[in-house]
């Protein structure tokens, strides 16, 4: 039986990180920075572009997709598959990591520039499809300053509008952020139809697919779920054995009938005995 190839999606970082830190085609970026921002700029400056695409194998591989703007706005592109409070408290880590940046010694404060971190999210609580955060009093609503700001983006609630909605009644947002959430290539063919820049996207996304790279870095992520799925489902059952191991030595010390204890904790006589 041939096995069905799998179609890799934006939800794998690494493909996000090809298509929109190409530095020769910035046209995917700057769609990413109209949509999600209502920014159109012609000069963006991809700040670690010699760090995206190298193999997989090489740990470096976990770099963040970093831009600058002509007004010298940072911006940071992350892709939460599993969103939780550890993951939250990393993108901060990661947002006040590359703030740390901005200064040299003795220079002066003046000189941090604005930072803005876009996440795009695939689990998670969210109250609404696109969440701001920035620094601000609780009382009065009052900003404190616009250099931190946190965007947190649903994209399942953006996905799921693409699916019970004709597509020509879409918003070029919803369109955007759904590509990252759709599962095969007919719904990412069907989502970027009649936009240019999509398309080119689209037409990326397939080449990508063919890139060895790209393939290897996927199937070892997948490989590293898989292993860590297994030791968590391992030290569950190791856990479980455990506890009926006690339970049953708590119930021998009470004299307990060995057919009752066989009953209650499944183990066999002969399994029971062994733990006398």
């Amino acid at each position: 039986m041939i096995k069905e190839k799998i179609y890799i999606t934006l939800k794998f970082d690494l493909m996000v990180k090809r298509i929109f830190g190409n530095d020769k085609d910035k046209e995917p970026i700057k769609k990413l920075i109209k949509e999600i921002l209502n920014i159109e700029t012609d000069k963006i400056k991809i700040l670690n572009s010699e760090m995206i695409g190298i193999p997989y194998k090489d740990k470096r591989i976990i770099v963040d997709l970093i831009v600058e703007l002509e007004d010298k706005t940072i911006i940071a592109i992350e892709i939460n598959t599993n969103v939780d409070d550890e993951i939250i408290k990393r993108n901060i880590y990661y947002m006040c990591k590359n703030i740390s940046k901005d200064l040299g010694p003795n220079e002066s404060y003046t000189k941090i520039k604005r930072h803005i971190q876009i996440n795009f999210d695939f689990e998670g609580k969210h109250r609404s499809g696109i969440e701001r955060y920035t620094l601000y009093d609780k009382n009065i609503k009052k900003e404190l300053s616009d250099v931190i700001e946190i965007i947190r983006i649903d994209v399942p609630y953006f996905t799921k509008k693409c699916y019970t909605n004709n597509i020509e009644n879409l918003d070029s947002l919803t369109k955007f952020i759904g590509l990252f959430g759709v599962k095969t290539r007919e719904e990412a063919k069907r989502l970027c139809e009649g936009d240019e820049c999509m398309e080119k996207i689209y037409k990326k996304i397939d080449e990508l697919n063919e890139d060895e790279d790209v393939i290897g870095a996927y199937d070892y992520e997948l490989d590293k779920k898989r292993l860590a799925i297994g030791q968590r489902e391992l030290g569950i059952k190791e856990g479980m054995k455990e506890a009926i191991h006690k339970t049953v030595l708590n119930m021998l010390n009470k004299n307990m009938n060995l057919n009752l204890i066989s009953e209650v904790t499944g183990l066999s006589i002969s399994e029971i005995n062994k733990l006398k």
